[in-house]
């Protein structure tokens, strides 16, 4: 458990200070506007956890987050499949539709680096 948390922070310290773009006048060029593709690797847990293998995710990742306001909106939708390991059940695999909406914080961690730290709290279903 002690490598996946390192893991986890050091992967949160890459992602939380990306550099922005800047422009001719020094100030930084932030784009109010995104989308991506999304891929994940999954385990089940809970239940279902030991009747269902690794699955795999796909999706779509979007948002809008004005460049003079702290706060924006995001938005995904995933989709997955993850093949049965227990020859009880019914179904071969499971499908997942996997829709989340939140918002986005953009905070400036220093204004000689242009680097911002990121947070995201919304609902997943």
């Amino acid at each position: 458990m002690g490598n996946r948390a390192a893991g986890f922070a050091a992967l949160c310290a890459l992602v939380c200070s990306y550099p922005a773009q800047v422009s001719a006048q020094g100030e930084p060029e932030t784009p109010p506007t995104r989308i991506g593709l999304v891929g994940a690797v999954r385990q089940n847990l809970g239940d279902v956890g030991d009747s269902y293998g690794l699955g795999v995710m796909a999706g779509f990742n979007a948002g809008y987050h004005p460049t003079w306001f702290p706060l924006g909106m995001v938005w995904s939708v995933m989709f997955g499949w993850f093949e049965s390991d227990d020859p009880r059940n019914v179904d071969t695999d499971l499908s997942v539709v996997e829709l989340n909406m939140g918002f986005h914080g953009r905070f400036a961690i220093s204004k000689r680096s242009y680097r911002y730290l990121f947070a995201t709290a919304g609902l997943s279903m």
